[in-house]
């Protein structure tokens, strides 16, 4: 019996290893395209979009989150503007595993004239989850943001589709919970670039510190932001965000063609492929778990 020991011992140390490596990957740059639709299928201009998520590690800058480490080099929250095509756009990051959610997920709200009128959450296809189509964004492989980076850009399309009773029969983007960590500063001014890299791959200017002041309503046409991603890379396009509801609400269904919820990708975040698996850290950590049980058992 001792025999077979080692090597089942070195294999499972192989494997261990290799797993344990790839959770060191980083999480990908993200062009976020989106659009803002009426339930009549007509744009919806000037609508403020508010996004929230955490950063690699999976962590929100709220204070509820307590005190953990934040990366300086990423900005958690932010709002885009659409244009009179109902367009709007963020760059991001694939957001880390949030410890309390087995999914990866976006925080997204929907202003218009001041007001909050809708808010609801964003997951990815390859985690294979049971939220609704609509609220489910598929991820091709886009142009570098930053060349010879080893963090590849991924580039995504979604339309949110409102009701606003005019009239219009869906099917509609269904809401979600805002869950506990909608931050609690204004960050209507922070604009939609929440890397700080323009879409050229330049370092941006950092934003400065916000200071923790309550929440007011958005003005109807709030300025663009200093490091807005639509007057700062109009080549490109936007969309946006996150938290906790109850998966037992949602269903699985393809979008209606008609209510155009996906959207052409801009030429500088043209496809590639599919495949962005190995951006799939909940899988990979169960893996590695699974590995180091085994190891010391064996």
């Amino acid at each position: 019996m001792s025999t077979f020991r080692l090597p089942w011992r070195l294999l499972l140390l192989i494997e261990f290893v290799c797993i344990s490596s790839s959770l060191a990957q980083e999480l990908p740059f993200l062009i976020f395209n989106g659009k803002v639709e009426n339930d009549l299928g007509d744009p919806v201009p000037g609508a403020q979009i508010q996004i929230w998520q955490t950063d690699t590690d999976g962590n929100y800058d709220h204070p509820s989150a307590g005190e953990i480490p934040q990366d300086p080099s990423f900005q958690y929250f932010g709002t885009s503007t659409s244009d009179e095509n109902g367009d709007f756009q963020f760059l991001t990051r694939r957001p880390g595993l949030y410890p309390a959610r087995p999914v990866t997920h976006i925080h997204f709200k929907v202003w218009l004239d001041g007001v909050d009128i809708f808010t609801s959450q964003l997951y990815f296809r390859d985690e294979n989850t049971a939220f609704d189509d609509m609220l489910i964004l598929d991820l091709v492989e886009a142009t570098d943001i930053v060349e010879n980076s080893a963090v590849p850009t991924f580039s995504t399309n979604k339309t949110i589709v409102l009701d606003l009773g005019l009239g219009g029969s869906g099917p509609f983007t269904p809401s979600q919970a805002a869950g506990p960590f909608y931050p609690r500063v204004d960050f209507f001014s922070l604009g939609s670039n929440l890397i700080n890299i323009t879409a050229g791959g330049q370092p941006g200017t950092p934003e400065p510190s916000v200071a923790p002041v309550a929440m007011t309503p958005a003005p109807s046409s709030s300025p663009t932001g200093p490091n807005d991603v639509v007057s700062s890379a109009p080549s490109v396009t936007t969309n946006a965000t996150d938290e906790t509801s109850s998966p037992s609400s949602a269903t699985i269904g393809n979008s209606s063609p008609s209510t155009g919820t996906e959207q052409t990708s801009s030429p500088s975040a043209a496809p590639k492929s599919k495949d962005s698996s190995a951006n799939q850290p909940a899988i990979t950590l169960l893996f590695a778990l699974f590995g180091f049980v085994a190891l010391t058992l064996f």
